[in-house]
C-alpha cells in the first residue's frame, strides 16, 4: 500500500476512534484488534510529526492538532459517503434536519444575528434554529448542534475551537458607585463587593492592563449567579462591580444604567469558542455552517 493511501486509511482510522471515544471501542465497531488500532494511529502520528491522541488517562483526549485532523477526517469520510450515495442514487443524499445554534440572546444580537442574516442569503437552502442558551457548564444541551462559549468548557465528547476574542469591560451601577468609597485604582476593588458566575470559584482573578503596566488581582466574590446575564442584572440592581463582555452591557453604559469601573484599565479580553457534539459533524449541514461560522467570527 502506497503512503498516500496507508495515510488516507489510518486518518479515517484515527477519526473513527475520536467519535467512538475509546481505541477499544473502535477496534469492536471496525472488526480490528485493539493493538492493530493502536499501531495505525501510532504511525499516523509519527508521519504526521504531531500528538493527536493524549493517552494519560483512562480514556483518550484529543490534543488541537487532532481537532484539526478530526475535522478532515469527517470531511474525509462524508466525501466518501457522498460518492457511495451517488454511485447508488445518482445523486447526494440531502441533510434537511436544521442546524440548531445556541447562544445567548444578548451574543445573538450583538454579533451573530449579522452573520446568520448573511448566512442565510448566500444559502437559501440551508435551514438552522436557534435555542438560547445562557449557560454551558453542564456541556451542550443535546438539542444543541453548534454553540457559542466564552470559555472552554471541561467536558468530553465535544469539538471546540477558539474563534475570537472578546473585549471586557469593568463596570457597576450609579448607585452602587455612589454609595461607596470611590474606585481610584486596582488596590481599591478588594474592597468591593464583587459579583460572579458559577463559573467562576469563591476568588475571582481578575487581570488588568494600563499601556506596559500589568495588574494580577484575586478578589472574594460577594455574590455568586447562575450565568452572565444574571451577572448583568445583579450589577443593575446595585448589588456590586462586575466583569462583562462590552457587548452584554454597552447599551446599558450609554443609557448611564451602568457605569465603566477604572475606564484607564483594560480587563483581559475573553475567548469567544465554537463548541459541538463530534457526533453532530457528521451531518453535511452542521460542519458547512459551523465552518462559516468559524470564518465570520475570526
Amino acid at each position: 500500500m502506497s503512503i498516500e493511501l496507508r495515510y488516507t486509511a489510518d486518518l479515517a482510522l484515527f477519526t473513527r476512534v475520536v467519535q467512538c471515544g475509546s481505541i477499544s471501542d473502535c477496534a469492536i465497531s471496525v472488526g480490528l484488534e485493539r493493538t492493530t488500532v493502536s499501531r495505525r494511529i501510532g504511525w499516523l502520528e509519527r508521519y504526521l510529526g504531531v500528538q493527536l491522541l493524549d493517552r494519560s488517562t483512562k480514556r483518550i483526549s484529543v490534543t488541537a492538532a487532532g481537532e484539526r485532523c478530526f475535522e478532515l477526517g469527517v470531511r474525509m469520510t462524508r466525501a466518501a459517503e457522498d460518492a457511495r450515495s451517488i454511485a447508488i442514487t445518482g445523486d447526494v443524499e440531502r441533510d434537511t434536519k436544521p442546524v440548531i445554534i445556541g447562544a445567548s440572546i444578548s451574543a445573538f444580537e450583538a454579533f451573530l444575528k449579522p452573520i446568520m442574516e448573511s448566512f442565510d442569503i448566500r444559502h437559501p437552502d440551508k435551514q438552522h434554529e436557534l435555542r438560547l442558551t445562557e449557560s454551558w457548564q453542564q456541556g451542550i444541551p443535546s438539542d444543541v448542534d453548534i454553540g457559542i462559549s466564552l470559555q472552554r468548557l471541561r467536558v468530553g465528547g465535544v469539538l471546540q475551537r477558539k474563534t475570537s476574542s472578546v473585549a471586557q469591560v469593568l463596570c457597576a451601577s450609579p448607585d452602587y458607585l455612589d454609595s461607596t468609597p470611590p474606585i481610584a485604582s486596582p488596590d481599591d476593588l478588594p474592597q468591593h463587593a464583587w459579583i460572579s458566575d458559577r463559573a467562576q470559584s469563591e476568588r475571582y482573578c481578575v487581570k488588568l492592563f494600563n499601556g506596559d503596566n500589568y495588574r494580577k488581582l484575586t478578589l472574594a466574590v460577594r455574590h455568586t449567579v447562575s450565568h452572565a446575564l444574571e451577572v448583568r442584572q445583579a450589577a443593575l440592581a446595585g448589588l456590586g462591580v462586575c466583569c462583562l463582555p462590552e457587548f452584554m452591557c454597552r447599551e446599558q453604559l450609554q443609557q448611564g444604567l451602568l457605569r465603566p469601573v477604572l475606564p484607564n484599565y483594560e480587563p483581559v479580553a475573553a475567548e469567544l469558542y465554537l463548541v459541538s457534539p463530534k457526533s453532530a459533524l457528521e451531518r453535511h449541514n452542521v460542519a458547512s455552517v459551523r465552518t462559516y461560522l468559524e470564518s465570520a467570527m475570526r
